[in-house]
C-alpha cells in the first residue's frame, strides 16, 4: 500500500508519493482546510490507496458535520480550538463567547436559556416564536459541539452572548 502527500499548489492540489511523515503533515493540515479541499484531499489518498490518510479526512469531514468551512472559516476555527486545548470548561465558554458574535436570534435563545435552567422546548417556543427556533437551536447546538471538541483538535467557533 502507497502512502499520498498532498502539497498545496497555485491552481490546485498535486498529490506525490511519500512516506508515514508526510501523511502525518498531511492529516496535521486537515482542520485548517476547506471541506472542498479535504474532499480532494480524501479523493487522492483513496485513489493512492493511503487508508490512514482517508480515514483522516473522514474523521475531520464528519467532525464538521453540516459546516462548510472556507480555508478562513477552517483556518480561524483550528486557531480558536488551538487557544481552548486544555483550558478548563468556564475559560472554554468565555473563550467561545467572546470570538465570533452572536446573532440577535441566538443571543435571544441563550439568554433565556441562561435565566430559565431546566426550561423546555416547548416553554422557550411560546417565548421566542417557534419558526425558526429549530433551526437556531441546531445551529447553537452543532456550533457549541466544535468549541468544546477542541481537545480533539477539530475547529469550533461558538456565538457571542456580548
Amino acid at each position: 500500500m502507497q502512502d499520498a502527500r498532498c502539497i498545496a499548489q497555485t491552481g490546485g492540489i498535486k498529490v506525490v508519493k511519500t512516506g508515514p511523515a508526510q501523511i502525518d503533515c498531511a492529516i496535521d493540515r486537515l482542520t485548517t482546510q476547506s471541506n472542498a479541499s479535504i474532499k480532494q484531499v480524501l479523493a487522492n489518498a483513496r485513489r493512492l490507496g493511503s487508508e490512514l490518510l482517508a480515514q483522516a479526512c473522514q474523521n475531520e469531514l464528519r467532525a464538521r458535520g453540516s459546516l462548510d468551512l472556507s480555508a478562513e472559516d477552517a483556518e480561524h476555527a483550528s486557531k480558536i480550538s488551538a487557544r481552548v486545548a486544555g483550558n478548563a470548561l468556564s475559560e472554554v465558554i468565555e473563550i467561545a463567547f467572546n470570538e465570533v458574535p452572536a446573532k440577535p436570534e441566538e443571543r435571544l435563545i441563550l439568554r433565556w436559556i441562561a435565566q430559565h435552567p431546566g426550561g423546555s422546548h416547548a416553554e422557550l417556543a411560546i417565548v421566542c416564536g417557534s419558526g425558526d427556533l429549530p433551526l437556531v437551536t441546531g445551529h447553537l447546538n452543532l456550533l457549541s459541539i466544535r468549541i468544546f471538541s477542541a481537545d480533539a483538535h477539530r475547529p469550533g467557533p461558538v456565538g457571542s452572548l456580548a
